[in-house]
C-alpha cells in the first residue's frame, strides 16, 4: 500500500458549529475577519452557544443517527466501494452519529 487514510465523518446535524466539544470551521475573529482553524495540531475553535443555536436553527431536516440496519447497509457499501477501487479496508467502526474507517491505497497521489 501507497498510502493509509483515516476517514472520519459525522452524521447531519450531530456536530454543529459552535459545538461545546470545539469544532472546525469558518469564524470571525474580534476585527470581523474570516478565519478557518482546521490545521492538524492547531487548536479548534471553542464552544459558541450562539453560533450552535443558529446552526440548528439553520438544518434542513432533523439530525441523523443510524439505526442498525442502516450501520449494516453501510458497512456493505464500504465493502463494495473498496472492492471497487481496490482500496484494502483495513477497520471500519459504525457508530449511531459518526463513522471512522481505515483505508489502504495502492498508487495514491500526494494530498
Amino acid at each position: 500500500m501507497d498510502r493509509y487514510w483515516l476517514l472520519t465523518t459525522n452524521t447531519y446535524g450531530t456536530w454543529l458549529p459552535g459545538d461545546h466539544k470545539g469544532f472546525v470551521g469558518f469564524v470571525r475573529n474580534p476585527s470581523g475577519e474570516k478565519v478557518i482553524h482546521n490545521i492538524p495540531g492547531t487548536p479548534v475553535e471553542t464552544g459558541n452557544p450562539l453560533l450552535e443555536r443558529f446552526a440548528r436553527s439553520q438544518l434542513k431536516s432533523p439530525p441523523v443517527r443510524f439505526t442498525l440496519g442502516q450501520a449494516e447497509l453501510l458497512l456493505d457499501q464500504f465493502l463494495e466501494t473498496a472492492q471497487i477501487r481496490k482500496w484494502r479496508l483495513l477497520a471500519v467502526a459504525i457508530m449511531a452519529n459518526h463513522v471512522h474507517w481505515v483505508v489502504g491505497v495502492l498508487g495514491d497521489p500526494d494530498p
